[in-house]
This record gives structure tokens, C-alpha cells and sequence, in this order.
């Protein structure tokens, strides 16, 4: 229940519900003590709409992540951690985290269960910071599996965000170069649709992944640009009010989940691998992640539906 004038916390729903039930808790709720357990459960539908929208029948990383960290969220509502400040609005939000995939199984029409931990709570001058750990496994065996940090705050907290650069105004790596060549792709032109999202009949799954996970507008490529000189990468998303996530995430507090955000990343790597033809060697290319690979990632700012 809610009280009156108040809104609550939620973990997505609709698409972006990745937990079907809980059947394990270890701990006191209202008492934060670091081990506190909570075993969740998700049936992965044989036909999950993010298995035909990826460009191959695997769980999209985005997704990963949800499943890992929506049970963390659930723990989190589970132990009180609100009545720490009963009295005030409190948003939830994902601040960093880690995930080790060890490998990618075959998830279609499986139970994926996840245990999630309790490491730590701490409140101060009105902010609540929780870590968790993770781990994801199928049929007894571990997949995937690391640590995440949220944290509840206020209204006034959330606006005073100043983002990962301290607030400091930052040019884009290819601002800062003269006379390089760039490639600007129009991820809404026919002819870059056609080169990135249709694939050769030989390569069927040698393509971005489409429809909810259209994340881009424009991708801009410098083949040889970067830090290091092996490839540099700048790409952009209007932000759209009517966007399907907004809906699912969360109710009443519609923001942009920051897996997508990390989803849009590995996007436009993936365009660029395309673009420059770096899988036409291979009889059958697949864009996917790779195991035994760490993903680390930092959140300090949001993407909310009234700001374009």
C-alpha cells in the first residue's frame, strides 16, 4: 500500500519484468546486516521478445543486467530501507556496479536463478547507499555474477547531480582532433539501415539488433581515431518522451534504465564492427558478448521523459 500523497520505489514491470518470484529470504527485515540473502527466480519465455529483437537468440546485455539487479531492488524494498526516511519521496537509482560473465548460456524456456547479498547500508544526511552482490546461475551453474551500488534519495538530491564530469563542460575526444576523416552514419537512412541491420543471407546474424533496442540516431566513425589508434566511436539518441522504457521504468517515476544506456554502448561498438567489416572473414559471425570479460559502469546523472 502507499500513503496518501506519497510515491513508492518499484522495480520495472511489464517488458523490463525479468523476476518472477522469490523463494528464499535470509535476514530481518528493518535490520540492514551485511549477508542478508535473497534467492530469486525468473522463467525465461521460450520466445522472449529480447531474444528475437537481438541479432542473435542470446540474452542481450541490457537484459543481463536487469535479471542480475532487479532481485538486488527487491531486497532492498523487502528490508524497510524507505522507513529509514518515512516522511520524505524517495527515487531509486543504480549508481555503479560490476559484471563478470563467465558464459553464455541458452536461456530459452529455463528458470534463471539469482542469489543476491546484502553487503552493505548506509545512510547519511538524508541518502541511503546500498551495495549487493550477485549471482546468476542456470541449472546449478553460475554465469554471471558481481556487485552493484544504489541508492535512495530525494528530490532535491536527484537535482543536484553533477554527472560523471563534476559539472565541468567537456568536449567529445573528436572535438578535440583536427583533420580527421570522419564516417557520420544516419542510423535513420535507408542506405546505413540497409548496411547495419540487414545482413547477407550468408550472415544472417551479422547485424545490430532492431526495434526496442534501436537505441541510436547517428553514429559517428573514425577508423583509425582514438586514444590508442585502433578506432574511435561518438554516437547520439534524442531522447524520446514516448519511448517504450519510460513505461516500464519505473511506475510513476518514468526514467531511462541505465542498462540500456550501457545497451547503446555496446550498440555502437557493434556498428562499427559492421561498418568496418571486421567480421567478413568469419563463415558465420555473431555479435555477442565475450566470456570471462568484466563490464564495470558508472551512473551519476539520469535520463528522465520531460527532458529531450
Amino acid at each position: 500500500f502507499e500513503a496518501a500523497g506519497r510515491r513508492m520505489p518499484r522495480i520495472p514491470n511489464t517488458e523490463l519484468q525479468v523476476l518472477s518470484r522469490v523463494v528464499q529470504f535470509e535476514g530481518t527485515r528493518g535490520v540492514f546486516t551485511p549477508g542478508t540473502l535473497l534467492v530469486a527466480e525468473y522463467d525465461v519465455p521460450a520466445d522472449a521478445w529480447y531474444l528475437r529483437e537481438n541479432s542473435y537468440p542470446v540474452l542481450p546485455y541490457s537484459i543481463l543486467m536487469e535479471i542480475a539487479l532487479q532481485p538486488c531492488g527487491f531486497l532492498a524494498a523487502y528490508l524497510d530501507s524507505t522507513l529509514l526516511l518515512p516522511d520524505a519521496d524517495l527515487y531509486f537509482r543504480n549508481l555503479d556496479g560490476s559484471g563478470t560473465l563467465h558464459f553464455l548460456p541458452d536461456v530459452r524456456g529455463t528458470t534463471i536463478t539469482n542469489h543476491a547479498r546484502l553487503v552493505s547500508s548506509t545512510f547519511i544526511q538524508g541518502i541511503i547507499i546500498q551495495k549487493f552482490t550477485y549471482a546468476c546461475s542456470v541449472a546449478g551453474r553460475v554465469f554471471y555474477e558481481g556487485d552493484a551500488v544504489f541508492g535512495y534519495f530525494t528530490p532535491e538530491a536527484l537535482a543536484n547531480q553533477v554527472g560523471l564530469d563534476g559539472g565541468r563542460e567537456t568536449q567529445a575526444w573528436y572535438q578535440q582532433q583536427n583533420g580527421q576523416t570522419t564516417t557520420l552514419l544516419n542510423l535513420h537512412s535507408p542506405s546505413v539501415r540497409q548496411q547495419l541491420f540487414n545482413p547477407p543471407a550468408d550472415k544472417p546474424h551479422y547485424r545490430l539488433p532492431s526495434a526496442s533496442f534501436d537505441l541510436l540516431d547517428q553514429v559517428q566513425v573514425i577508423a583509425q581515431g582514438g586514444k590508442h589508434g585502433r578506432g574511435y566511436i561518438h554516437a547520439s539518441k534524442r531522447t524520446d518522451p514516448a519511448a517504450w522504457f519510460f513505461r516500464c521504468h519505473f511506475y510513476e517515476d518514468p526514467v531511462m534504465p541505465g542498462s540500456l544506456g550501457v545497451e547503446a554502448v555496446i550498440e555502437a561498438m557493434q556498428a562499427f564492427v559492421v561498418q568496418q567489416g571486421l567480421g567478413q572473414q568469419f563463415a558465420n559471425p555473431v555479435l555477442s558478448m565475450l566470456p570471462q570479460h568484466k563490464v564495470v559502469w558508472k551512473y551519476r546523472g539520469q535520463i528522465v521523459q520531460d527532458v529531450p
